[in-house]
């Protein structure tokens, strides 16, 4: 599997798993309104894209990919959890300013970071 697809008849889907696939893009989700979890660890993300529609996200797990820059979350104003260990992230900046209920975010530039953030 290297392309998420054969979604569109699951439009209550909570929770979904891809890891180690080699999936390149987030793409194929936008029938899942429902969507609260979605793994995407070990596969070759380079871009956060195509989360736009998933209004519900809580819990975003993208580990061991090849992701530069945190921009493409906007939307996705539950987000509560992110991990985003083991990228090619350099800085966080402001693409993280409009997601107020991010309670925990986890990367790892070059050394593990939690951070808490209070709401």
């Amino acid at each position: 599997m290297t392309r998420i697809s054969g979604l569109e008849g699951c439009p209550q889907l909570q929770a979904l798993w891809i890891q180690q696939c080699k999936i390149q893009r987030i793409e194929g989700l936008q029938s899942c309104k429902q969507l609260h979890t979605l793994h995407l660890t070990t596969n070759h993300i380079s871009r956060i894209e195509g989360l736009e529609e998933l209004t519900e996200l809580q819990v975003l797990w993208l580990n061991e990919n090849r992701i530069s820059s945190l921009h493409g979350l906007s939307k996705n104003v539950k987000l509560r959890s992110l991990w985003i260990a083991k990228n090619k992230i350099e800085k966080i900046g402001t693409a993280l300013d409009s997601l107020v209920s991010v309670v925990m975010l986890r990367q790892r530039l070059f050394a593990p970071l939690y951070l808490w953030l209070k709401l």
